[in-house]
């Protein structure tokens, strides 16, 4: 199997995740290699129930089991090698090996195959590949398979894009069917790690559609970010401090509304506008004071403070 990265230069740094489920786990397994013209020992193997390869101080750690999907996720670093199972850090290199992990030219990698037939029959529920070595908190948010949208094997949560009103003080949540154009940020409603829908990469992006999404951690600061304060409903608040979170949906939009609160019923999908305190600056500050990420702050700051579980915005 090829996966080509459609990418115009060559990466030094990439991640490649792959779901997948052995029926033996005996012997060596090649998950990939970096020659698509198969001239070399695999990349990385599954080894007798373990995961790695005998190069610049990896070796085999972490536990494979056959008949088990796992969430197997290589990160490649300037030649350097992190292994991850699950979202758990299993194994990491002491040194480079560019002969062993580092793109060729290509571009592209293939899947299961080695140049000496150490291969076995692989079941894979998803492939996913980013021209960047993606940190230790963000693989650990990809967690294990079915964490993030995948095959559609339940439809016990529902996806939404949102689109603003003339007044720009609403938000109009509008329910997707079937699947998720590639590149389109979208708000779930359902139970926490359930499967939702297809991603369709030919399908293109939604573009009547004011929420974005982000593939790697950036400033929250003037952004509506998702959260639930103390005291208060989930939706969209401004923040004025700390970072969101990659692969997580924003607002960013010219609006005098200070956060957006979600209401979903069975005739009409949108989210509630959140009105200002004008008393902000009277209140007693000796009162417990937190910021949208739930940290105590001293006193209170420009933006949204929450003061004994209100939202109190200071301008």
């Amino acid at each position: 199997m090829e996966l080509n990265t459609n990418l115009t230069t060559t990466p030094t740094a990439y991640t490649l995740m792959q779901d997948v489920k052995f029926a033996n786990v005996s012997g060596y397994i090649s998950l990939f290699q970096n020659d698509v013209n198969n001239g070399k020992d695999g990349s990385i193997f599954v080894k007798d129930g373990t995961v790695g390869l005998n190069s610049a101080g990896l070796g085999y750690k972490g536990t494979i089991n056959a008949d088990t999907w796992y969430r197997i996720v290589t990160v490649i670093d300037n030649s350097y090698c992190t292994l991850y199972v699950d979202g758990v850090q299993v194994g990491k290199s002491a040194a480079q090996d560019v002969n062993a992990w580092a793109m060729r030219d290509s571009r592209k990698l293939i899947l299961f195959i080695d140049n000496d037939g150490e291969e076995t029959e692989v079941q894979l529920a998803e492939a996913r590949f980013w021209d960047k070595a993606l940190t230790a908190a963000q693989v650990a948010e990809l967690a294990t398979v079915g964490t993030t949208i995948d095959e559609g094997e339940s439809k016990d949560a529902v996806a939404y894009t949102a689109q603003l009103d003339g007044s720009n003080k609403w938000l109009v949540l509008n329910k997707l069917d079937g699947t998720i154009p590639t590149k389109t940020a979208v708000v779930l409603k359902g139970a926490p790690k359930t499967y939702v829908y297809n991603i369709v990469a030919e399908a293109s992006p939604i573009t009547d559609n004011v929420l974005k999404g982000t593939l790697e951690p950036i400033e929250a600061t003037g952004k509506y970010v998702l959260a639930k304060p103390a005291g208060e409903e989930v939706g969209f608040y401004l923040a004025n401090t700390g970072n969101i979170a990659a692969c997580k949906a924003y607002l960013e939009i010219n609006s005098e509304i200070k956060g957006f609160v979600f209401k979903f019923d069975d005739d009409a999908t949108g989210i509630d506008d959140i009105s200002d305190y004008n008393n902000a600056k009277n209140l007693n500050e000796s009162k417990a004071i937190y910021n949208l990420a739930g940290q105590r702050l001293n006193k209170m700051q420009k933006g949204i403070n929450i003061v004994n579980g209100k939202k109190i915005m200071v301008k």
